[in-house]
């Protein structure tokens, strides 16, 4: 959006609807730079805390996620490590794209930031929040199967839907995953709000607004592409057949859409429907992402930061490399700083 290279969308957005997005929700969160919109909303989709109930009731744990704070759900991965024979939490912690969002959405939690977006996203990472996050993750570590340093999206997936770990941060594509692998593993897993940082109280995820956008150099298209995108928009036949594609990762975005009594004929509605509200509705009172953080603002340099990799590098500094949490944060504040410089006509 800031480079200039998107189809400005504003003249879809009354035909689509205007008003027909979901309580909880803003045009803007999808993709909007300076006034105009570039990004039509297909679905968001929010990382939640996944775990198997009987897992939990085999270790022991009898205090409810839903009451979970940072340090209950640190002991919750120990005690199912030390008393079950599977590994008591999964997230990724490879050199990708996946470990950022993971880290990130705790670094929310604790109040901290990558980017401060209302000061030319000045970089305010090194700060007390940062340091928590990284030793907790580091504290975190042993519960986790070894392997997770290497770890990107689909282990993880992999990890809870056969029936390795107890529990694990993620999309709602794990409980169509854990369907298909082992019926028996799906029955038993719930997803729940994250657990609450004990000082802020936050709980909040890494939640993608997924959209459809226009590239707009050298595209001969753009007429028709914004006439079909109106179309599907608008249709509720195809927004439902959408939605029940990946039950309950695609959450619906319009109204009359999440309302129609179609939607909860999936049958995944059958016996995981409190889950499945989580995804679509309780999760958007914790959205964030680093596009947006805090939904307080759009960085361009997000993107970026995820291409580098900066954040997972910096926690494997810490995890592999043993460097003190203070000295990875450092680091990354400072590979922060780099790519604000490379891109600072972005922010300026």
């Amino acid at each position: 959006m800031a480079e200039g290279l998107l189809e400005p969308l504003d003249d879809l957005v009354d035909k689509i609807g205007r008003n027909r997005l979901i309580p909880g929700t803003k045009w803007e969160y999808w993709g909007a730079w300076k006034g105009k919109q570039y990004v039509i909303p297909a679905h968001h989709q929010s990382h939640l805390l996944v775990v198997r109930s009987d897992v939990l009731k085999e270790a022991g744990v009898t205090k409810s996620p839903v009451e979970w704070n940072w340090n209950d759900q640190l002991q919750a991965a120990r005690t199912i490590k030390a008393k079950t024979k599977l590994f008591g939490m999964s997230f990724a912690l490879g050199r990708t794209i996946a470990t950022d969002y993971y880290v990130i959405s705790l670094l929310h939690s604790a109040g901290g930031r990558m980017f401060d977006a209302a000061n030319k996203s000045e970089v305010v990472f090194d700060s007390p929040a940062a340091v928590e996050t990284f030793e907790y993750i580091a504290e975190l570590f042993p519960t986790m199967p070894p392997g997770s340093v290497g770890y990107t999206f689909l282990d993880v997936v992999d990890s809870m839907a056969k029936g390795q770990t107890g529990i694990a941060f993620y999309w709602g594509r794990v409980f169509g995953r854990a369907a298909e692998v082992d019926p028996s593993v799906f029955a038993t897993m719930e997803a729940y709000q994250h657990a609450a940082h004990p000082k802020t109280g936050k709980r909040l995820n890494w939640n993608d607004f997924q959209g459809w956008l226009i590239p707009k150099d050298n595209n001969p298209y753009v007429a028709e592409v914004k006439q079909a995108l109106v179309y599907v928009q608008t249709s509720r036949d195809w927004q439902i057949r959408y939605a029940q594609s990946l039950v309950p990762n695609v959450s619906p975005v319009f109204q009359d859409v999440a309302q129609d009594p179609r939607l909860t004929q999936h049958p995944f509605f059958q016996t995981k429907r409190r889950t499945i509200f989580e995804y679509y509705v309780e999760a958007l009172k914790h959205a964030s992402n680093s596009g947006n953080e805090l939904l307080q603002g759009i960085s361009p340099l997000a993107g970026i930061v995820h291409g580098r990799a900066i954040i997972a590098q910096g926690v494997q500094r810490m995890i592999i490399d043993k460097q003190p949490a203070k000295d990875a944060v450092k680091w990354t504040h400072q590979q922060l700083e780099q790519v604000r410089r490379e891109h600072i006509r972005l922010v300026i």
